[in-house]
């Protein structure tokens, strides 16, 4: 559409010549230290040992010399003995290259089981059956399922964007997370989520991982992968055997509901390959959206799941999200949502946060100018 063909085949013809360049050095650079390994120290092993043992062959009264054999004998010992210790040194020169690759490959696995322990989440504590659910300083009968105490959250260099979060989350509670462009909504969900750590304070986690769920901005699709696997990403039927056993027209109706019905005419597309390879970025929005349907979880982050689709669609999804009493925690710059939320989460920009509920449109209206801002499409 934008003729760009011959600047692509410019660059790709570059970029195959510098890797052929490069191929090239590291070949030369193999045979040079094979020849070196094989050949140089094999035999600058065997010279040491001839030159150390010549003077006493020269030597014609080496022992008790009893025969004009002896000097021949001698020579022949003295050169297998001293040929096997010239190639011992040589595999002891050569050892520091296997020392360095099990060191490597030790470094990166050690890297690796220390990112893995530091990423996990840590267990949250056993809940109480008898605890009641606080929301903005109200005792509810709802069961609690997140807790944020004290929360403080940095960029990797240091520098805060959090500080002193606290709020709770109950069942059938939709809070929207609000504020400004930078303000770190974003940085919130990543620390609910396990993937950046907290600074300081306490996330309590009160439903199992199996049982929420997790949607940013660019839900991940798997490639060549058929349209039911997509769906219910990230189960497999060896994990989440009951996910898998979701009867095909209730997938079919997850599709519909998010206008995706084109995609599977019938139920046998559910199993076609490839389906879901080049959708565009609102496509792929709404496959992350019928996950959320189909998935039914006990909590669901999202993170502007809806940042690529139009408005319309956007409030008809929410409005079926309260018409289910789904339990939500979701950043959103649309205020025409906040209807079908219970309450706001507005983070102030200063690193702090304040929870309030909805008590109804007008008043989310008359904040709405500092509160969200409307991204142009």
């Amino acid at each position: 559409m934008l003729r760009g063909a011959p600047l692509e085949r410019q660059l790709m013809d570059d970029a195959a010549a510098a890797i052929s360049s490069r191929t090239n050095q590291l070949n030369l650079q193999r045979f040079l230290s094979e020849s070196l390994d094989t050949y140089v120290l094999r035999f600058c092993g065997i010279l040491a040992a001839f030159t150390a043992m010549l003077p006493a062959v020269i030597d014609s009264h080496v022992g008790a010399a009893a025969s004009s054999e002896e000097p021949t004998e001698y020579f022949l010992t003295c050169l297998h003995l001293l040929v096997n210790v010239g190639m011992a040194l040589k595999d002891l020169v050569l050892s520091h290259k296997a020392a360095a690759t099990t060191r490597g490959l030790a470094t990166r696995v050690a890297a690796l089981v220390e990112a893995l322990e530091t990423s996990a989440p840590p267990a949250p504590p056993p809940a109480s059956p008898a605890a009641a659910a606080v929301v903005d300083g109200s005792t509810t009968g709802a069961p609690l399922l997140l807790r944020v105490r004290s929360l403080a959250v940095a960029l990797p260099d240091g520098s805060e964007l959090l500080k002193d979060i606290d709020f709770e989350l109950c069942a059938g509670h939709r809070v929207l997370l609000c504020g400004a462009n930078g303000v770190g909504k974003s940085s919130l969900l990543r620390a609910l989520a396990g993937v950046w750590p907290a600074k300081a304070g306490d996330i309590s986690w009160f439903v199992p991982p199996s049982d929420r769920l997790v949607l940013p901005q660019r839900p991940y699709l798997l490639p060549g992968a058929s349209l039911k696997q997509n769906l219910l990403y990230p189960a497999s039927e060896a994990s989440e055997p009951w996910l898998w056993r979701i009867s095909e027209s209730e997938l079919l109706s997850a599709l519909e509901i998010v206008g995706l019905a084109q995609l599977a005419p019938s139920a046998a597309a559910l199993h076609v390959a490839g389906l879901c390879d080049g959708l565009s970025p609102g496509e792929q929005q709404r496959i992350g959206l019928a996950r959320l349907l189909i998935r039914r979880p006990a909590l669901a982050v999202l993170d502007e799941p809806c940042s690529a689709i139009d408005p319309a669609f956007e409030s008809k999804f929410f409005e079926e999200c309260a018409h289910r009493q789904m339990t939500l925690l979701t950043v959103s710059h649309r205020r025409d949502i906040s209807q079908y939320y219970t309450h706001k989460l507005r983070l102030d920009g200063s690193g702090s946060a304040a929870l309030s509920p909805v008590d109804s449109k007008a008043n989310d209206d008359s904040s709405a100018s500092d509160e969200f801002v409307i991204p142009s499409v």
